[in-house]
């Protein structure tokens, strides 16, 4: 028993060791490329130093092209999850709420540990304007999602695949 659990200790160190070096790479022509750990404010500002940080989350870059951008505004968060007891820099993990200066819900980001799962942006009146499903991929295009765009009545008026540099229109 000791044997088994020295031999499972020695490969979770391994694979926590192979995670950690495929973060925050470059490409050859010195655009970042691949996963990497962004360090935001309480306002989910992106900072260049953790020193300041409250959260972090995980993003994917191809060739230099940020595919998994977060926008922000003058807007007030509510979150699923409390962490004003957790003590240092916090991974988003679960659901976030962010309400406009009237109260009206805008954006809705869902993540666990770190990593986008959805993205939800409504219109000021409180229709869904877009769906992006993080974890539905286009065959061949491992940074890709699935989207929806809605207009003010409910119908689709997009849908498919965002791709890097473009977008594939699903199938019908």
């Amino acid at each position: 028993m000791k044997k088994l659990s020295l031999i499972l200790l020695f490969l979770f160190a391994l694979t926590t060791i192979g995670q950690a070096q495929d973060l925050n790479k470059y490409d050859e022509k010195g655009k970042k490329h691949g996963k990497w750990k962004v360090y935001l404010d309480k306002y989910w500002k992106v900072l260049d130093d953790s020193s300041k940080a409250v959260y972090y989350r995980y993003t994917f870059y191809d060739h230099g092209e940020n595919q998994h951008q977060m926008g922000r505004g003058d807007h007030r968060m509510v979150a699923s999850i409390d962490t004003s007891t957790q003590k240092g820099i916090k991974i988003l993990d679960g659901e976030y709420h962010w309400y406009d200066s009237r109260g009206n819900l805008r954006y809705i980001h869902i993540l666990k540990n770190g990593v986008y799962m959805y993205y939800k942006e409504y219109y000021s009146s409180g229709e869904l304007v877009k769906l992006f499903d993080y974890t539905r991929r286009a065959k061949g295009f491992p940074w890709s999602w699935y989207m929806m765009v809605f207009d003010k009545q409910g119908k689709i008026t997009l849908q498919g695949y965002s791709i890097p540099r473009g977008f594939m229109a699903k199938n019908k």
